[in-house]
Formats: C-alpha cells, structure tokens, sequence
C-alpha cells in the first residue's frame, strides 16, 4: 500500500533502472505537487527531508530515462518540468561536500573530489553556520566544472562531463540541454532546477537556505 502525504492527489509513476541484473534505481512513486512551506516557513532543504524526496539519479532517471522502444519511462514527470508555466525548481535528498584526494589518485584539470551523499541519517547546523551530514556511507566522485552537461552518472545522476558550449549538450540531449552550477566548498544540497535547461542541477545551496521558487516533492519506494 502506498502512503502519501494528505496534499498528494496524484502520483507519477516512474520504473526501476536496471542494468545487468542489478537495479541502479528502484522503483518510485512521485508525488505530482511541490510543497514549498513547512508551516508559515519557507521550506529549507535540511527540513525538505522530512518528506522524503527523491534523490538526484531517482530525478535525473524519471526525467532522462527510456524504455528500449525509445519510449520516456515517465511523460508524466517530464510534462511537469517542460510545460509547466513557472520555472519552479525541487529540493533532492542528495547532497555533496569536499573531500581530501586519496593517496594517489588522479583527479582530472578542473574537476574536484566530493562525496555524494544520498538521504543523510540527519543534517545539522554546527559551530556558526557550517552545516554536518551524517551518513552512513557516501560515494567518491570527481565533480566537473561549471557548465553544460554532457553525460549524466546514472548511480547518482551527476554530471560526468561539462561544456562551455551549449552547442555540445544540443548535440547529445537536444531540448533537454541543461546546464550545471558547482560550488567549491562546505556541505552543499543538490535542486533540479530550470533555468538554461530544463533539467539543471544546482549544487550551490547550503542546507539552511530557502528559496520562493523552490519545493519539495514526496517519493514513495
């Protein structure tokens, strides 16, 4: 049986991702509608996770992802993006922060050593605004530098690889270009945005911030 929040009337249904027997992204349940307020407050991105809300790859495989026959696994999904009259954007359950290089690794020009978080045990506020993830596990990854996307990570739905050029992501997503805004330092959450594209991925806010135009969506696994 599936248990959504009382505002949620419609859910969008989106299949799991699997590759070579082992599922990359499981099976989910959106909820249609953003909240965007917790209470009479501004909903932050710390407090987004009482939902829950998908994480970044949930999103970036509802949106990107097709069956074989060239079919989206979720029209629904993308519908609410791409026509949508406002350019809302949607908290994730996934978030980064900086990490030392292991001894020895190789870290591509540019790009810099993070660990992707996903649905954190607790997000707290520590010591004069720095914000602390616990987890119980986080995934290693170089991040790209600032710009368009041109291949997307399907475990975490991350950029891979970045352009200057929108031309470049044209080539390979079409309509779907979409452009990636890093940021060097501290705890940081990650929101689908629209702004260049209509799958942005912005991973410059802190936990404590909030903003009018950004919500949260619920998920049901």
């Amino acid at each position: 049986m599936i248990i959504m929040p009382y505002w949620e009337h419609n859910l969008m249904y989106v299949p799991a991702l699997v590759e070579n027997g082992s599922i990359i992204v499981p099976e989910l349940h959106l909820g249609a509608r953003l909240e965007f307020m917790i209470g009479v407050k501004q909903l932050t991105a710390a407090e987004a996770q009482k939902f829950p809300t998908p994480t970044l790859a949930e999103l970036s495989h509802a949106f990107f992802g097709k069956y074989p026959d060239g079919r989206w696994v979720s029209p629904d999904y993308r519908g609410s993006i791409i026509f949508s009259p406002m350019h809302y954007s949607e908290f994730t359950s996934t978030f980064k922060q900086p990490r030392e290089p292991s001894r020895g690794e190789v870290i591509p020009k540019g790009y810099a050593p993070i660990i992707i978080i996903n649905r954190p045990q607790r997000i707290f506020c520590h010591e004069e605004d720095r914000w602390v993830a616990e987890y119980e596990s986080g995934i290693d990854f170089h991040e790209p530098p600032r710009g368009y996307i041109l291949k997307i990570d399907k475990q975490t739905g991350f950029p891979i690889e970045t352009s200057p050029e929108k031309e470049d992501a044209e080539k390979i997503f079409g309509n779907d270009a979409s452009y990636f805004y890093p940021a060097p330092y501290g705890l940081r959450t990650i929101i689908r945005c629209s702004g260049y594209g209509p799958f942005d991925i912005d991973a410059t806010l802190h936990p404590g911030e909030s903003h009018f135009q950004t919500g949260a969506r619920s998920v049901c696994r």
